[in-house]
């Protein structure tokens, strides 16, 4: 679903200082997100700077997926006219948004 509401994101992990860094980029607008565990366990420093805030973007995709009861990959489906395509949750006219950004 992250992949979806957040096209064009490409994620990469990298070691600095002994820390994992997964990192966020989107080439096109220059965007980019690092995340980076903290001296505190359990805890994660996030910075982003762009004009997307990719990070925005996931945590708003994954709460909606966790507003649609987590749905697994079998509940989706996908209608293909002449109109586009578009990607629904259990039903055609139930449509996944699919916007990018975050929702308001």
């Amino acid at each position: 679903m992250i992949g979806l509401r957040v096209p064009e994101c490409y994620e990469w992990k990298e070691t600095t200082a002994g820390r994992v860094v997964q990192r966020l980029d989107d080439p096109s607008s220059l965007s980019w997100a690092t995340i980076t565990e903290s001296t505190k366990a359990g805890r994660f420093v996030v910075r982003q700077g762009g004009p997307r805030r990719l990070w925005d973007e996931i945590v708003s995709a994954h709460r909606w997926w966790q507003e649609q009861g987590d749905p697994v990959f079998s509940r989706f489906g996908m209608t293909i006219d002449r109109d586009g395509q578009r990607l629904w949750l259990d039903h055609p006219g139930n449509v996944v948004p699919l916007t990018g950004g975050v929702d308001g």
